[in-house]
């Protein structure tokens, strides 16, 4: 019987027969760990991939037909090979971080683009720790100043966030390590024992002070801010454990007291109150001409954080379509694709 898959499907479905049917393969990838085998075409992922090509192609071009992967499952590679051969990839919060670290590895921008799109739809107090996690395991500077700028401005939600109590011992530390947060520092404290606690509950130890301040460490402890809790605060919350030695509680008390720092702890104060103060900048003699219309800019005299920007659609029917930039001091902190549209007569 005649094969009629070649005329009767699209380019990128026909690209994915040839990939699903291991036609005319020419490279095998060795993929996760156990090098698990994928078998696919150079001449597709040289096509899609800056990286790819350099490999295939370049002076220092691979001369087996075997790729090593051992960073990447199979089932990531997978997902990312079928976006490479037909341009289509279904992203959800299961994959969308492991496409966001293949697209960045082989320097597949659109894709990466998509994963940081959907990353900005999702991010939420809810999720900020995992995604955290996420970011710091994936070496991303970027997704990782987006999470911690949510947990700034939300950090009381996310302190009783299901995600918490499942942070890395190293997403913990980026936390306290920021100088401001919307959390004063007795729940920081209280949230980190309750952390450490279900730490000793999952490894089967005792619940005990020792046990609790063993699973914090040293890097922990030490980026709460005892000092500047009041002495009240202290005296309830955390004298009357021995998470701490008699020395160090002696030393934050004096601290305290004296308004005169002299433990091993910070003392400055980095709770912030963050209020809502809506404003509007308007400007109705914005004409698109395909390059970028106007640049707002504001300067502001305390710490503030930007919760969301709301763009009016154009006054004729149309579309138009663009990249919308925040920038601090002239550096973009966040990036996004955006398109607003217009019909007569429609609702919007």
């Amino acid at each position: 019987m005649a094969t009629t898959w070649q005329y009767s499907q699209s380019f990128a479905d026909t690209n994915l027969q040839m990939f699903d049917n291991n036609i005319l393969c020419d490279v095998t990838l060795m993929t996760g760990h156990d090098q698990q085998p994928i078998q696919c075409h150079k001449f597709i992922l040289a096509s899609r991939s800056p990286v790819f090509h350099a490999m295939f192609c370049g002076p220092l071009a691979e001369s087996s037909g075997i790729v090593s992967i051992p960073d990447i499952e199979s089932p990531t590679m997978d997902i990312f090979l079928r976006y490479m051969y037909s341009g289509k990839v279904n992203i959800d919060e299961a994959t969308v971080l492991e496409m966001m670290y293949v697209s960045r590895k082989y320097d597949v921008s659109r894709l990466e683009s998509q994963c940081n799109t959907f990353l900005n739809e999702i991010m939420c107090a809810d999720n900020a720790c995992t995604i955290l996690d996420q970011a710091i395991i994936y070496d991303n500077f970027e997704l990782k100043s987006k999470c911690l700028a949510i947990i700034i401005t939300e950090t009381e939600s996310v302190l009783v966030s299901d995600a918490f109590k499942q942070i890395s011992k190293a997403g913990l530390e980026e936390l306290l390590k920021c100088d401001k947060l919307s959390a004063c520092e007795p729940d920081l404290y209280i949230a980190c024992k309750k952390w450490a606690t279900l730490k000793c509950q999952d490894a089967g130890i005792e619940e005990t002070d020792e046990a609790i301040r063993n699973e914090l460490g040293e890097e922990l402890i030490r980026l709460i801010r005892f000092p500047s809790m009041t002495p009240e605060q202290f005296t309830d919350i955390v004298a009357t454990s021995t998470v701490l030695s008699k020395d160090e509680m002696l030393m934050v008390y004096r601290s305290i007291i004296k308004h005169d720092n002299v433990s091993t702890f910070k003392s400055d104060n980095r709770y912030v109150n963050f209020e809502k103060h809506p404003f509007v900048m308007f400007d109705n003699t914005l004409k698109y001409n395909g390059l970028i219309d106007k640049i707002y800019f504001f300067k502001v005299t305390k710490y503030c954080a930007i919760s969301r920007v709301a763009i009016s659609m154009p006054c004729t029917v149309g579309s138009v379509n663009g990249t919308l930039e925040i920038m601090v001091n002239g550096l973009v902190v966040n990036e996004q694709e955006v398109s607003l549209n217009y019909m007569k007569g429609k609702k919007h």
